[in-house]
C-alpha cells in the first residue's frame, strides 16, 4: 500500500530542511507520533524507536534512518511493529522529498507499507482517498515553515 501526500510550502528547502531532520522538530508537525527515541538530527544507519498512536491504536516500530541528503531527502524506514495485538511483519518506508520551484517547495511525503494485514477489498478506497480526498485538519509542517 502506498500513501502519498503533497504540501507547497512558500519556503526554500534550506528554511524546511531543519523541520524534517530534526526528531524533535519532524515529532511537532507529525500528529501520529507520540515519542521518537532519535535525538538532535537523523543519522544514517543509526537506528531509534519510534511510538505510533493512529486511529486510536498505539504502535512501537524499531526505525532507521536509510538514506538522507541535505535539504532535498529523508527516507526512513520502520520494522519490528509491536501492536497491542503482539508483533507484526509490517514494514513502512517513509520518505520525504523537497523540491524547490521557484518561491516555493513541493513537499511530498511517500509510504510504502508492506504486509499490512489491511483486507484487499479496502485497498482501492484507501487508494482512492490517499490519491484524491482532502487532508483532515490542518498542514502543520507548512504552518510551521512559513511562520519560521
Amino acid at each position: 500500500m502506498k500513501l502519498i501526500e503533497r504540501s507547497v510550502i512558500s519556503a526554500p528547502p534550506e528554511k524546511i530542511w531543519p523541520f524534517i531532520i530534526s526528531p524533535e522538530r519532524f515529532q511537532e508537525w507529525n500528529d501520529k507520533i507520540v515519542s521518537i527515541g532519535a535525538r538532535e538530527a537523523f543519522v544514517p544507519g543509526q537506528p531509534f524507536s519510534t511510538f505510533y498512536k493512529m486511529s486510536g491504536r498505539s504502535s512501537q516500530c524499531l526505525s532507521v534512518a536509510v538514506e538522507i541528503r541535505p535539504f532535498r531527502l529523508l527516507e526512513l524506514k520502520h520494522t519490528a511493529v509491536l501492536t497491542s495485538k503482539g508483533r507484526s511483519n509490517a514494514e513502512a518506508v517513509e520518505r520525504i522529498t523537497l523540491v524547490p520551484e521557484g518561491a516555493v517547495t513541493v513537499v511530498t511525503k511517500t509510504v510504502l507499507i508492506k504486509d499490512h494485514g489491511i483486507p484487499f477489498i479496502f485497498l482501492p478506497f484507501i487508494w482512492f482517498v490517499t490519491r484524491f480526498g482532502k487532508r483532515q485538519g490542518e498542514d502543520k509542517l507548512k504552518i510551521m515553515c512559513e511562520k519560521a
